[in-house]
């Protein structure tokens, strides 16, 4: 519930921080569903909404590490990991990073993540056997999620200027601050 409840804040954040992305997404739910009702069919054309999903994920990922047991004792860049240790395995720090993101520093809801995700650098939900299990259900339910609440209700920030703070505990999470105004 945490990582949900952290993900639709940022969504919700991203949304209004950026009035430009927030036209285009209720634009779309509009042409998609103008009587305000998603089907699952639907849903799949909100192309822009997804990328909204995606590129929140890709800026303010819930579970930006994954816990592990080292299965065989290895090293990693002149350090001895022994079989049996817990490891902390940072998979979102590629998103941040320009070579593997063009201008990581702005958020981009046009981005194509199908190479990134196959290539494993594009891992909001950690990778490989430790990905989340609920992830593509997360995923659907926040293109959802944002559908209809754009259809439904207006909202904004507290005020134009407010930056996002992030606390950690016990994820990366908006701070107590964070709030927006049903206008």
């Amino acid at each position: 519930m945490n990582t949900v409840a952290y993900l639709y804040s940022f969504m919700l954040y991203a949304l209004l921080r950026h009035p430009d992305i927030l036209a285009r997404v209720t634009a779309e739910v509009g042409r998609v569903a103008p009587d305000g009702r998603l089907s699952f069919d639907s849903i799949r054309e909100l192309t822009s909404t997804q990328g909204l999903v995606l590129e929140t994920l890709r800026v303010y990922p819930p579970a930006p590490l994954s816990s592990c047991t080292a299965r065989r004792t290895f090293e990693f860049h002149g350090y001895r990991v022994d079989q049996g240790t817990r490891v902390m395995v940072a998979t979102t720090v590629p998103h941040h990073l320009p070579e593997h993101f063009e201008n990581p520093e702005v958020f981009a809801i046009g981005r194509d993540f199908r190479d990134k995700r196959r290539d494993e650098v594009y891992a909001p939900f950690s990778v490989g056997s430790h990905t989340c299990l609920g992830a593509g259900m997360s995923e659907v339910l926040a293109v959802a999620t944002v559908g209809i609440l754009v259809s439904r209700v207006r909202l904004r920030l507290r005020s134009p200027d407010y930056r996002l703070a992030i606390q950690s505990t016990p994820g990366p999470n908006p701070s107590k601050g964070f709030r927006v105004t049903v206008v």
